[in-house]
């Protein structure tokens, strides 16, 4: 009887562990949980949010974007990429903002200026009337003026802004881009949030995706 109740428990247990295996890889589906927006994958792994300081969807989401980028391995990058197609504001200080942040990350400031600026910007309620608003919020928090001048003019953030502005209007025309924030993983691979309900859900996906090409 031992014997049996030992065989019994041994199958049920299999079962269990082949049906929950079954689950996991059912766990994510294309065209539910991702969308699928290139034929190829990025050769080391990566993520791009696409957001915007205007946004406060972007703002409320900016602790999930950290948790996100540590779910990166080392050789991993995680590339914040600014839009100007939001109406709350000019697109000529979003331009401004998308070129501040390129010299945050020039200065290795990038996370701190983000928290600034979204607080300014979401909390404190003040906006940004040109470039030289935003030049006053980097000095505030340890970028001079002439630095941030200097950077706002450099050729090399200007190429990075532009090329922003490029794959922005290029996933906008394929109507990818149709919202902010939006994650992309391996420049393959579109996590889809109606279906995502709590942190863990983000994370479990991101690694999914992660290890998808691999």
């Amino acid at each position: 009887m031992k014997k049996i109740t030992a065989t019994l428990l041994t199958l049920l247990f299999a079962t269990f562990t082949f049906q929950s295996l079954a689950n996991s890889v059912m766990l994510f589906e294309e065209g539910t949980h991702y969308q699928v927006i290139n034929k190829t994958a990025t050769k080391t792994p990566n993520i791009t949010e696409f957001f915007s300081f205007y946004c406060p969807h972007c703002y409320k989401f900016e602790f999930l974007a950290k948790e996100i980028e540590k779910q990166l391995p080392k050789e991993g990058t995680f590339k914040k990429s600014h839009v100007d197609f939001m109406r709350n504001t000019s697109i000529e200080t979003q331009q401004a903002l998308s070129r501040a942040l390129v010299v945050a990350e020039k200065y290795q400031m990038r996370d701190k200026m983000m928290d600034a600026i979204f607080v300014h910007i979401h909390k404190k309620k003040i906006g940004f009337s040109n470039e030289a608003d935003i030049g006053k919020l980097f000095a505030a928090n340890g970028i001079d003026s002439n630095k941030f001048r200097l950077g706002m003019k450099s050729v090399s953030v200007k190429a990075t802004a532009d090329k922003m502005k490029e794959v922005q209007d290029d996933l906008s025309k394929r109507r990818i881009l149709n919202g902010v924030p939006m994650f992309v993983v391996n420049g393959k691979y579109k996590l889809l949030s109606r279906e995502l309900k709590s942190k863990e859900d983000y994370l479990s996906l991101v690694n999914f995706l992660l290890a998808k090409d691999n």
